[in-house]
């Protein structure tokens, strides 16, 4: 047996234990399951080399090109694990994932192409690489697009669970014992990936592909394997309570709760109360005029993670943070600009006393929100001043 054969077997074992335990053991925890999706996801892979290695090219031609669909969704997988369990339901990346779907469907026309359309001894030809005709290259240019791929997807994710455990002080053990949990394995998966890329470069993507992408397969296993032992409560729902500083005030509206699935870990419950006490304190005290407010501040004073403070407002007002403050400081633009011929206000004193920072951010702000600029917004005024005293 050769090491290449033995490593390719250990893999597939180990993750399929790993999997099972995390399917069978989550229950309903979304997580977990897609967890077990992401360490499942690669065994067809790693299939395809033990029958490479074992000389089954018969059996092999049939796993060539499903396996490359399967690698292809794997990024995307993972990103949606990163996003799904730290609380967020947009786990779809905006314009990966559109990408992701035109090159699955390609990898299954060229499967489709390859079974069905090639003769055995040319799929042989190409699988061994013999044949330099357009099929292989084909084949070469799919690998190296799911590559690119997983590059970017890989580097948001590490990127996003990055900056979600360094804004985590006001998390629960739990919370962040699961965030750190995300952390790590993205920051596991992504410089795995990086050292992989210039192996090709140094030996045959023979080597590569047969002996350290499934090493890469059991390194996975073992770091999981032993967070499931060393820290099981980070693979349970987090118990997820009001912060003291919030009062248990719950919004009646579930329209967007409805959103949240309780299934990752976050309480609705808690996202609506902390988006009640958040409008709360900023048409009380006007937050918002301050022009360095931030997200992190706010959470400080909230008493809360950024992230959870940050899924609340996307849930609630479906806006992001910068444009969520931005809609409260066009609010009083807006009651100021109506003043302004009583006050002699110019639309730059406007522009800081709504708590910008420059008049230009004033301008596309406005520009953004209400399809006008501010000049043509009093010019609005005017005219309905003009038109009621008629």
């Amino acid at each position: 047996m050769t090491l290449a054969l033995f490593v390719n077997i250990l893999a597939v074992l180990n993750l399929f234990l790993v999997a099972f335990i995390l399917f069978v053991k989550s229950g309903k925890f979304l997580p977990n399951r897609l967890l077990s999706l992401i360490l499942i996801i690669p065994v067809m892979y790693y299939l395809r080399n033990i029958f490479e290695v074992s000389g089954y090219f018969h059996i092999e031609r049939f796993l060539l090109y499903p396996a490359q669909a399967l690698v292809t969704i794997y990024a995307p997988f993972i990103y949606a694990y990163v996003r799904i369990a730290t609380g967020d339901w947009r786990w779809r990346h905006r314009f990966l994932f559109p990408i992701s779907v035109l090159l699955i469907i390609f990898d299954i026309l060229l499967s489709v192409h390859f079974v069905f359309f090639m003769k055995p001894n040319e799929q042989i030809a190409c699988i061994q690489g013999i044949d330099n005709g357009w099929k292989s290259y084909v084949y070469i240019i799919s690998s190296a697009s799911v590559a690119v791929l997983q590059f970017f997807y890989l580097l948001d994710a590490f990127l996003k669970s990055k900056q979600i455990v360094s804004n985590c002080k006001h998390a629960t053990d739990q919370e962040r014992r699961r965030l750190f949990f995300v952390y790590h394995f993205t920051l596991l998966l992504f410089g795995l990936f990086l050292i992989q890329l210039p192996l090709y470069l140094i030996f045959n993507h023979n080597i590569v592909n047969g002996l350290y992408v499934p090493f890469k397969g059991v390194l996975i296993f073992c770091f999981v394997f032993y967070k499931m032992f060393q820290e099981p409560d980070i693979f349970v729902p987090i118990e997820d309570k009001l912060p003291e500083t919030i009062p248990n005030c719950i919004v009646k509206d579930k329209k967007a709760s409805d959103l949240l699935n309780p299934q990752v870990g976050v309480s609705p419950e808690v996202l609506d109360a902390v988006y009640v006490e958040l409008q709360r304190i900023m048409i009380d005290e006007k937050l918002f005029l301050d022009p360095d407010i931030s997200l992190s501040s706010l959470a400080d004073r909230l008493k809360v993670c950024t992230h959870k403070l940050s899924l609340s407002i996307n849930a609630r007002s479906g806006k992001n943070f910068f444009n969520y403050v931005n809609s409260f400081r066009i609010e009083e633009a807006k009651r100021l600009l109506a003043e302004s011929d009583k006050k002699s206000f110019s639309i730059e004193d406007i522009a800081f006393m709504s708590g910008f920072n420059s008049r230009a951010a004033f301008y596309g702000a406005f520009k953004r929100q209400l399809n006008q600029t501010p000049t043509e917004y009093i010019t609005q005024l005017s005219k309905n001043t003009e038109t009621d005293k008629i």
